[in-house]
């Protein structure tokens, strides 16, 4: 297991985290697929 693809997935996880907490802060929740 090399920390390179840790390192895709933590982008990801990322990614959904502010993708989340934009949609709270406009009011909208929406459930991450």
């Amino acid at each position: 297991m090399k920390n390179e693809d840790s390192e895709e997935f933590d982008e990801d996880l990322l990614h959904q985290l502010i993708e989340s907490l934009n949609n709270i802060k406009n009011g909208k929740i929406r459930k991450i697929k």
